[in-house]
């Protein structure tokens, strides 16, 4: 497919704007402790990553343990996202409403999106983590896959591990972006390709409702959080075929892990 840049409608600014909040599917009170320690702390894991001093990061960036503890390496090159753009997601609803219902499907939805990304990131964590490339053909790209799997080879069992999470691990997911591509020349049918890519991004920390659970204190939990360098960070980013007479559906041309301390 042949894209020309003036044809894509997105971005790569990556400004950190506003912190975003969802209701946990748990208890009331679990709900409660949960918001309250986003509301409490979250600024400390998102807006402000590190206010350890120089010497404090130097000391951690040499310690093997804190160093191993919970590091997850890089497995694609991708701009590193975690917090929502209140100008991409006015710029999403608009494109959802106006481009994507009435010309590309008729069914697509920001909130249904968010919650297929979610079902999807879950299924290739547990690919990822297990070794199980092979259960990636359909969700990933070809290409997608190739890198994965040579940096993949290259994880140590703990850093494979990190990559197991569960749906109720994952406490917050947003669409960052929508970007609508569109070829410059029709094919030989006369028709023009086109596809659109969605970035989604997805806050995790393994066993989150448990904690939350057992009674623990907002600043207790903090605590947990940063024992394991904070929350793990999900950068996953779909793309669909929606040419004329192309059947297709959403599959994940990149993706990459990192916990928000590392930032």
């Amino acid at each position: 497919m042949k894209i020309s840049s003036r044809h894509i409608l997105r971005s790569f600014e990556h400004q950190d704007l506003i912190v975003g909040s969802r209701s946990l599917s748990s208890t009331v009170n679990s709900t409660f402790r949960a918001h309250s320690c986003l509301a409490q702390f979250g600024h400390q894991y998102i807006l402000q990553p590190s206010r350890q001093k120089p010497f404090s990061i130097l000391k951690s960036y040499f310690s093997l343990s804190s160093v191993s503890r919970g590091y997850i390496p890089e497995l694609m090159e991708f701009p590193h996202l975690y917090l929502p753009k209140i100008t991409n997601t006015f710029r999403n609803g608009l494109l959802s409403r106006t481009l994507i219902r009435p010309y590309f499907d008729k069914d697509f939805s920001v909130k249904e999106f968010v919650k297929g990304a979610k079902f999807a990131a879950v299924h290739v964590s547990h690919c990822l983590s297990s070794g199980d490339l092979s259960s990636l053909d359909q969700a990933c790209t070809p290409e997608c896959i190739n890198i994965v799997k040579k940096n993949l080879s290259l994880f140590s069992i703990s850093e494979r591990s990190e990559l197991n999470l569960t749906e109720d691990d994952i406490y917050y997911s947003f669409l960052y972006q929508i970007g609508i591509m569109m070829d410059d020349d029709p094919d030989e049918n006369g028709a023009y390709g086109r596809s659109v890519e969605c970035s989604w991004v997805g806050h995790a920390f393994k066993n989150y409702l448990q904690i939350v659970d057992e009674e623990r204190t907002p600043t207790q939990i903090k605590e947990i959080l940063d024992k394991e360098r904070g929350p793990t960070i999900l950068n996953f980013r779909f793309v669909r075929n929606y040419s004329k007479g192309v059947e297709d559906s959403w599959t994940v041309n990149a993706l990459n892990y990192y916990k928000l301390k590392d930032l």
